[in-house]
């Protein structure tokens, strides 16, 4: 063996053999040191390996932290996703809820029989009413208030008719 090689490995430890050598001055001394740095060998693999096993543990519980972060900002994530889904679901019911009701609240045009009115005997009126355009939108429409309203008048200047017996019959 090399002088370099011992004194640089095995300095301390035989350095501690020899003085135990000396302490305890065994029957066969070099079976003694033998045993001691058989020994000391076995022990410091061991510490070596129980250092690695606790390098090694430190690892995986930072690996196990890491996935742990992940998982939570992965679970963050998807009920994030969630909540955005469920608001969407939401604001489409809230549309359809307000489609449905603004289709509900159309107002109902009812078609009301127009009183027959005599054209005016002037015809001047009458073809001067035909060719404006009505205020109402369309030709040939009149705004729905003054159609309203002469046939309004019209009613209460007329004379009030009798209404025919149960016979049917009227008397002229």
């Amino acid at each position: 063996m090399d002088a370099g090689y011992l004194k640089r490995e095995m300095g301390k430890p035989l350095q501690r053999c020899l003085a135990e050598v000396a302490e305890k001055r065994p029957y066969d001394p070099i079976e003694f040191i033998a045993h001691w740095l058989y020994k000391f060998t076995a022990n410091r693999k061991y510490e070596e390996s129980v250092k690695a096993e606790a390098e090694q543990l430190v690892r995986e519980q930072q690996e196990y932290e890491l996935q742990l972060e992940r998982q939570e900002r992965m679970r963050e994530e998807a009920e994030r996703l969630a909540e955005i889904e469920a608001e969407r679901k939401k604001e489409e019911e809230e549309q359809r809820a307000r489609e449905a009701a603004s289709a509900l609240k159309l107002i109902t045009v009812e078609e009301r029989e127009e009183p027959y009115v005599p054209p005016a005997e002037g015809g001047e009126e009458g073809e001067a009413g035909a060719e404006k355009p009505a205020e109402g939108g369309e030709e040939g429409e009149a705004p729905a208030a003054d159609v309203e309203a002469p046939a309004a008048e019209e009613e209460a200047a007329a004379p009030a008719e009798e209404a025919p017996a149960e016979g049917g019959e009227t008397t002229e």
